[in-house]
């Protein structure tokens, strides 16, 4: 295998398992939170906001964005199906992490007071959740089909 192939292997590795955390978060996490009372629902989701915050999953989440762009361009050769998926993951899952989830899990871990924790917190963290675990999966499914 080659460097390229090699760095194409990884940095799809790595998308496919960072997906895989938001995921199983989608369907097993959330619904299982939901149940909880709003003191619970903060208290679990501000030590799953510490907890995910771990050299392992950090390399996972982060490595497709150097590795991706990389690859699409000298495995691939600039083909359309990597360089979409390379965006997608960078813009889809990064971008809405850190513009979209991270601001709510701030403010989740400055708030005292929990009242209405459902309508300004979990609502709006759900919805940009669901769109980066969408855009990883379609950026999955893209580098399968290259």
């Amino acid at each position: 295998m080659t460097l390229s192939g090699a760095v194409f292997v990884i940095g799809a590795t790595l998308a496919a398992l960072s997906t895989g955390v938001m995921f199983a978060f989608s369907f097993a996490v959330t619904p299982g939170l939901a149940r909880l009372d709003d003191h619970a629902y903060a208290a679990a989701m501000r030590s799953i906001n510490r907890v995910i915050q771990n050299p392992v999953f950090l390399t996972a989440f982060l490595g497709p964005v150097i590795l991706l762009p990389w690859a699409a361009v000298a495995h691939d050769g600039g083909r359309v199906p990597p360089i979409a998926a390379a965006v997608l993951y960078i813009v889809g899952v990064v971008g809405v992490t850190i513009f979209g989830n991270i601001p709510l899990n701030n403010r989740l871990d400055a708030t005292e007071d929990t009242a209405g924790l459902r309508d300004w917190f979990e609502k709006p963290w759900r919805r940009w959740h669901g769109v980066r675990t969408l855009c990883g999966t379609a950026a999955v499914v893209l580098l399968f089909a290259s």
